[in-house]
């Protein structure tokens, strides 16, 4: 999780077999983040009842942003906003995504099928 939480767009654990790695590349090069079903266990909080579209249109963009490992600094400069707006925005997308932290809204984005625009 730290992996994820330091910008990763991805974990695969040395275990893995080489199809797992194959279809974790192609995940992430299609812009999405791949964590292991280990980590997405139903008890931990998260995004299971929620869908993207729970998520206001600004509300999506800031969190692209936060998966592609961006501080809010660099996500306020990106959409014009402030920082204090940006970390309103994450508050807003903790709250609808039932989750308590920037790593928990990456993998709740990533059981949710959330994918990165292409260049980002």
């Amino acid at each position: 999780m730290a992996a994820i939480d330091a910008g990763a767009a991805g974990y695969i654990p040395k275990a893995a077999q080489g199809s797992v790695f194959a279809d974790a590349l192609r995940l992430v090069i299609d812009g999405g983040v791949y964590v292991p079903a280990e980590a997405l266990v139903a008890d931990e909080p998260g995004a299971d009842a929620a869908t993207i579209d729970d998520l206001s249109p600004r509300q999506v963009q800031v969190l692209q942003m936060l998966l592609q490992g961006k501080s809010n600094k660099l996500i306020g400069r990106a959409l014009d906003l402030s920082e204090s707006t940006v970390k309103t925005h994450l508050l807003a997308i903790f709250r609808r995504l039932n989750v308590n932290s920037r790593t928990q809204a990456v993998l709740a984005a990533a059981r949710l099928g959330l994918r990165l625009p292409h260049g980002a």
